[in-house]
């Protein structure tokens, strides 16, 4: 290794090599290196030393711990999934150049507060972890763009998350979470939220100014307004839930093209603006789905609404049960 002092990218991948010697402390030019796949359970400190290193991939080996790599200011992409992993150390803040993060599939149980110091961090992956709480502070990666962190034990989500408005996609799926702490107005490129498999009983104000919103196997009783009347959904899965009617006519979801109430406790249709007449979920490739709900009736528009749309590639699956 101490004769490859001006390699620049080095990948030894798929090897089931079970350590790197401390003599890679030596390639200082590194910008790349690729340990992925291997039976890496310790990484020697001597990494520390590879001050020009921008991407570092240790995916898929054995890692119990990560040693100090905050010498490592250059790098931006920096890949310790499928390890076993039970801590970050708190230096982790001073590799504020760090763009892309995957933590995820290891066995932490909590997240430095110190990871709000990387504020050029745009993709943070934690799935599949034993985390209870997300740092508080989370809310100062402000370019933060794309987070993961379902699979976990989370009961809540700090309410600073807010303040990443350039948050486009967030997938909660799998935890504990009772209440969903988002200020949406604020987050106006949210487009994606994935909050299903948890515990929550209300959604938040704002949520409906998103596209894709899968909030299945939970507790929802009532849909916000601004959900009702979005223009901007085109994707709803709200199967699994405790819906029982739409008591109030609404005029949104006229972009849909995907609906899965199944399995609530909808006992009428009538004020479901795409039974009525102008709904976009009539478009090709479209689905709505009401499956297992005590619905009383099937009303003669939503018969009309599937004559007109025979002929194209769209479906409805729908069962009464008494």
């Amino acid at each position: 290794m101490s004769n490859l002092l001006s390699l620049e990218s080095l990948s030894i991948y798929e090897s089931n090599i079970p350590l790197i010697p401390a003599s890679i402390g030596k390639s200082t030019k590194l910008i790349e290196l690729n340990l992925n796949n291997n039976q890496i359970n310790k990484l020697p400190n001597e990494i520390n030393k590879l001050v020009a290193l921008k991407e570092l991939n240790i995916e898929n080996n054995n890692l119990l711990t990560l040693p100090d790599i905050s010498n490592l200011t250059e790098l931006k992409k920096l890949n310790l999934s499928n390890n076993k992993l039970s801590s970050i150390p708190a230096s982790i803040g001073k590799n504020t150049a760090i763009e892309t993060l995957h933590l995820d599939n290891n066995d932490l149980i909590s997240i430095p507060e110190e990871i709000s110091n990387i504020t050029y961090l745009t993709e943070l992956r934690l799935s599949n972890n034993k985390l209870k709480i997300l740092p508080n502070n989370l809310g100062k990666c402000l370019v933060l763009n794309t987070m993961y962190a379902n699979d976990n034990l989370l009961e809540s989500i700090p309410n600073s998350i807010s303040e990443c408005r350039k948050l486009n996609k967030l997938d909660l799926s799998n935890n504990n979470l009772r209440s969903l702490n988002l200020n949406s107005s604020k987050l106006n490129e949210l487009e994606y939220i994935d909050i299903s498999f948890n515990k929550i009983s209300e959604l938040p104000v704002g949520i409906g100014k998103t596209q894709n919103l899968n909030a299945s196997f939970n507790m929802i009783k009532e849909l916000p307004q601004d959900l009702l009347d979005s223009k901007t959904i085109n994707v709803l899965n709200l199967s699994n839930n405790q819906i029982t009617s739409f008591e109030k006519e609404f005029q949104g979801w006229s972009n849909l093209t995907s609906l899965n109430l199944s399995n609530n406790k909808i006992i009428s249709l009538k004020n479901i603006p795409l039974i009525k007449t102008k709904i976009n979920i009539a478009a090709y490739n479209s689905e709505f789905k009401i499956t297992n709900n005590p619905i009383a009736e099937i009303p003669k528009t939503f018969n009309e609404w599937l004559r007109k749309r025979k002929y194209g590639s769209s479906y409805a699956v729908y069962k009464i049960v008494n």
